[in-house]
């Protein structure tokens, strides 16, 4: 875990420095998706200066890209301005995300009872 943790320092202060919110939930990141290549490199540099080892990164960023007209009473907004979304691909759940969340409906039924 110690490990993790500084793997994970090394990639918060590099896109800190960069200017570029970052959010680290346990070993994964999320960032803005135009940088993805260089958190993957960033990623694999830290683990490598640390460790010696290359990973195998498991990587969930396939998004879909949708650009539409956005207006409102927002500064700026008042015509409107294309914008473009990244909306992530559905990821299928696993039998083992099904059946943790079955047991917890189970328990917050028998919770609330």
């Amino acid at each position: 875990m110690g490990v993790d943790g500084q793997i994970a320092n090394m990639v918060i202060d590099y896109f800190t420095k960069q200017n570029e919110p970052v959010l680290c939930i346990h070993d994964s990141f999320i960032i803005n998706y135009k940088r993805g290549e260089e958190l993957r490199r960033i990623v694999a540099d830290s683990t490598y200066q640390l460790t010696g080892y290359r990973i195998q990164q498991d990587i969930k960023n396939e998004r879909l890209e949708t650009t539409r007209p956005v207006k409102g009473n927002i500064e700026g907004y008042k015509e409107p301005v294309d914008v473009t979304f990244y909306t992530p691909n559905r990821i299928e759940r696993t039998d083992q995300y099904v059946a943790r969340r079955d047991k917890f409906y189970k328990w917050k039924e028998l919770k609330s009872e």
